[in-house]
């Protein structure tokens, strides 16, 4: 449990599944200036899924010229982008959450930006509100087969012999996994939702009279007998719609921000 507001942090920003990836620079381009020009927020949330996939610390260290051109600019991007979280933790407090696609992102991605990393869930308390804050994916017990491969992907014996790999092997070997995860999630019937009894039993557990989650990419407030449950929406500025969610705590109020694209 924690309280991060007194009067130097009245006002936190919360976003997550930004997924940025080289092939959407638009996306990455609306973020960064978000960032650049957002003197609202005393401090910066994020709940998992910033990046589209991360294999691993070390390529913040690699050099993109000695890598086949693809591979090269996809680390350059990543680079990139670190070096703009690096500029914003200069700036104020960032707190960040792992996701099911950057969950590969550890304390070396941490020294070097400067974000304070947070366990999944975690409890923020603040005047009369306790909020529940997760990524969301842990919380989607009903989707037997993601949770077997997350049980799998999060274990210390996967992590290990994934990251002893070289970092050209693995960027492929990530590429055959969205490829094989958005095929799956074309043949599913509809998008696996967390469960609720599974967050309930959470908010309970922590004492928590709100819950805070990405993942499932609604940008919506549910009921959850009787107390909010709020929905992050995903990045996507290439959509016929553009897609921009971003939640506004105070130690009273949680509302979604009116963002333009």
């Amino acid at each position: 449990m924690t309280c991060l507001f007194d009067a130097t942090c009245q006002r936190i920003h919360v976003a997550s599944d930004l997924h940025l990836n080289k092939d959407d620079p638009l996306t990455a381009q609306r973020w960064h200036r978000l960032l650049q020009e957002d003197d609202n927020a005393d401090a910066w949330i994020m709940l998992g899924d910033y990046f589209d996939v991360w294999v691993g610390d070390d390529l913040l260290d690699a050099d993109p010229s000695q890598l086949p051109s693809s591979d090269g600019e996809a680390v350059a991007f990543w680079q990139h982008c670190a070096q703009q979280l690096q500029a914003l933790c200069q700036r104020k407090p960032v707190y960040w959450m792992v996701g099911n696609r950057d969950f590969l992102l550890g304390s070396r991605f941490a020294a070097f930006t400067g974000v304070q990393l947070l366990p999944d869930p975690w409890l923020l308390e603040g005047g009369p509100l306790r909020r529940l804050l997760s990524h969301g994916d842990a919380w989607c017990t009903d989707d037997t087969e993601y949770m077997a491969f997350r049980e799998r992907v999060r274990s210390p014996e996967w992590q290990s012999d994934f990251l002893a790999q070289p970092l050209s092997a693995r960027l492929e070997q990530a590429r055959a996994m969205r490829a094989q995860s958005q095929a799956h999630q074309r043949q599913a019937p509809s998008w696996s939702d967390v469960s609720e009894p599974v967050v309930w039993a959470a908010a309970q557990q922590h004492g928590a009279n709100e819950v805070i989650h990405g993942h499932t990419h609604e940008g919506r407030t549910h009921a959850l007998n009787g107390i909010p449950r709020h929905v992050l929406g995903d990045w996507a500025l290439g959509a016929a719609v553009p897609r921009l969610s971003v939640l506004e705590l105070t130690a009273q109020s949680t509302r979604f921000l009116p963002l333009s694209a």
